[in-house]
């Protein structure tokens, strides 16, 4: 036995983890509120006075596991040393939390960087919670930190449903109030810390943690939380032999899905996946029901879902289907994680394709996937009399519809959505008339549905191919689907490592006013990455946007197909007469207005009569963050001693009073005083420059 203090558990970097076989964290559940409050405040008090506080025994064991340190050599290993809680876990935790709110508090990240080897072992969800709190998420200490934790973007959803996770938030917020919202100030707190103590005995002479839990308890290791599960839910169940599968052939489906990585002594593993599996299941009925969740606690779960016999049959379905399925050979014949380019019916999604091991593993998890996962579930429940060749052609209308919808996946439409999913996968019938995907998008799948209807045999294989480029995902409004030289085209030109992103909007741009009115102000127009090519060929809903974008889509493919590179097109255009110097020709002329814009965002403040004056931003929605004016950008790249406000400003001449304006019409010189110092008119012709401005701007800059 002896007296440690929290810091010191982690002396020699050992690990803190509390294993599977305890509880969530119970102090910071809502019932606990008075014996939590009761003990911050005798860690408050005792910080105070300085005194400090002994929280008397907390029992554990050593374990040491040894690891690779490198790939190559399977003899080089390392030894990691845990300390493994078994009782104390709770106030073990509290510090925890206390430890990092006091590190953040007072910018001592780097002293508190052992707590990167505090782990909960209990769940996944609150495994990543606390890798989340370590090495993501700074606080701004604005408001509480359970919202501010919540707001941010790295949060996961699946959280929300961690009883631990949820108590850890709760915990937070009492203690950032008791030590740094109210109160007194605690001078040099994360000195003090190492007041609070503990007696800690080590156990390791009863042998594994195991042994050690069962030989504290007379009665032997508690049932598991999945086990107490796996109980009430038989006790609702109708079916005899649903307890008999659940413990057989059921337990095997996620046996022998289990990562190679995984210990095989380690039923938890299992035990989640199954649970991760049965709420899949039980959110995908109550999406399509109300457009929620299944509720977040498992036995409410049982109690609201799986009480009804109904529910029951769809959960032993969605079990039974896969049985002796070999998953991976499933989805991988389904899915793809690239373009597969000209290979019929695999369906391209950008990411791992067996998704039942995705979702069972606790990997990053969507909407797009739950409708995924379930409309493969759905097939297989029904495989006797869907039509294979038919599934693979709903699978890809499902694919395209929800990579597709970004505006539309909201609470109100899920139900919409989930119920919509359903009748494309059992019948193939798209309803055009419900309030649940991009509406647009909808009516292109059906005129593609249509149109396959009436083509050639084989012609398919080309329309599939252009779908499954990444760029797409099966937005394919601004092209021409009957011809077969297109998907390949467009490919191609994408994949061409001598044509970038920037070259290619450059190019595109002189055949046409390709531009979409977001707004009455802002406007999108393709850039210098893929993920705003991404968002410029996502549906829009605008017919005279898709006749314009369309007929340059197709003249560039076609100039490409004959040979011609995008400088090429970019310089033939350029040095034509009959070229227009308006606000085409200074983005195509200039690249550097392209590739400051971070969104392909840019602003006009009539977007109906776009004029030689406007703003390429580097946000997305807003001119809150950085913007330029454009033709000034392009000047500055082609003068010395100037800088340019980036915040829409002027142009200063450096240690000057004088600054310069671009207007639709003139160019403004202002002094300090904010007077006018000169005014030169731009010569217009058709709304257009007749002589270029940047040119022309750069020749007046050298008389100051």
């Amino acid at each position: 036995m002896e007296k440690i203090s929290f810091k010191e558990l982690f002396d020699d970097g050992r690990y803190l983890v509390i294993p599977k076989i305890q509880r969530d964290y119970a102090q910071g559940r809502k019932s606990m509120e008075e014996i939590r409050n009761n003990f911050i405040g005798a860690l408050y008090d005792a910080l105070l006075d300085g005194a400090g506080i002994n929280l008397d025994f907390i029992y554990g064991s050593i374990e040491i596991a040894k690891i690779q340190k490198t790939d190559n050599d399977e003899d080089e290993k390392e030894k990691v040393i845990s300390f493994v809680p078994l009782d104390g876990q709770q106030r073990l935790t509290t510090l925890y939390l206390l430890y990092w709110l006091v590190s953040r508090r007072e910018d001592k990240k780097e002293e508190s960087l052992f707590l990167k080897r505090f782990s909960y072992e209990t769940r996944y969800t609150t495994r990543l919670f606390c890798e989340f709190l370590n090495d993501t998420f700074e606080p701004e200490f604005n408001q509480t930190l359970s919202e501010e934790i919540k707001d941010d973007s790295e949060y996961l959803l699946s959280w929300e449903r961690d009883p631990s996770v949820r108590g850890m938030k709760r915990m937070l917020d009492a203690l950032d109030e008791k030590f740094y919202r109210s109160g007194v100030r605690i001078d040099n707190l994360w000195e003090k810390l190492d007041k609070i103590t503990f007696l800690r005995e080590t156990l390791d002479n009863l042998g594994s943690t195991d042994d050690i839990y069962i030989k504290m308890n007379s009665r032997g290791k508690p049932l598991t939380r999945f086990e107490h599960f796996k109980a009430e839910l038989d006790s609702v169940v109708s079916d005899d032999l649903f307890a008999e599968k659940m413990d057989t052939v059921w337990t095997d489906i996620f046996w022998n899905i289990r990562e190679e990585s995984d210990n095989i002594r380690e039923l938890p593993i299992v035990d989640d996946a199954i649970l991760r599996y049965i709420r899949f299941i039980a959110d995908t009925i109550c999406y399509k029901k109300n457009g929620e969740p299944a509720p977040v606690d498992d036995f409410d779960m049982i109690r609201d879902v799986y009480s009804s016999v109904e529910n029951q049959r769809i959960l032993s379905e969605s079990m039974d289907c896969l049985k002796d399925l070999d998953t991976d050979e499933f989805f991988d014949a389904i899915f793809s994680d690239e373009d597969p380019r000209c290979e019929t019916q695999r369906v391209n999604i950008g990411k791992n394709t067996n998704l039942f091991k995705e979702l069972c593993h606790g990997g990053k998890w969507t909407v797009r996937d739950s409708l995924l996962l379930m409309s493969c579930i759905l097939y297989l429940r029904n495989r006797l009399v869907l039509n294979p060749d038919a599934f693979a052609r709903r699978i890809r209308i499902i694919r395209n519809l929800a990579f597709n919808s970004p505006d539309e996946f909201r609470p109100e439409r899920y139900s919409s959505i989930f119920s919509e999913t359903e009748s494309i996968i059992l019948d193939g019938t798209i309803n055009l008339a419900s309030n649940s995907f991009n509406q647009a998008q909808k009516e292109e799948e059906q005129r593609k549905l249509d149109w396959l209807a009436k083509a050639d045999l084989g012609a398919e294989k080309y329309l599939v191919a252009l779908e499954n480029n990444g760029l797409l995902y099966g937005s394919t409004q601004l092209f021409d689907i009957c011809d077969a030289d297109v998907s390949a085209a467009f490919g191609n030109l994408f994949n061409s490592s001598s044509e970038s992103c920037s070259d290619i909007a450059r190019a595109l741009l002189t055949y046409g006013d390709i531009s979409y009115r977001e707004n009455y102000w802002r406007v999108l127009i393709p850039g210098n990455n893929q993920e705003i090519w991404r968002n410029y060929f996502q549906p829009k809903g605008n017919a005279d946007f898709c006749k314009r974008a369309s007929a340059a889509l197709s003249a560039l493919l076609e100039d490409f197909m004959s040979g011609k590179s995008c400088r090429d097109i970019i310089e033939r255009w350029l040095d034509s007469e009959s070229t227009e110097k308006d606000w085409r020709y200074y983005m195509v002329k200039y690249p550097e207005i392209i590739s400051h814009s971070g969104y392909g965002k840019y602003y006009w403040a009539d977007a109906n009569n776009k004029g030689c004056h406007f703003y390429s931003m580097r946000t997305s929605n807003s001119t809150n963050g950085w913007h330029w004016e454009a033709i000034l950008l392009a000047v500055l790249h082609r003068v010395d001693g100037y800088t340019l406000n980036e915040y829409g400003g002027d142009l200063i001449k450096e240690g000057t009073a004088f600054r310069f304006r671009n207007d639709n019409s003139r160019i403004l010189c202002i002094d300090s005083s904010n007077d006018i110092e000169a005014e030169y008119p731009i010569e217009l012709e058709n709304n257009a420059d007749a002589t270029d401005r940047v040119d022309y701007i750069v020749r007046l800059l050298s008389h100051y």
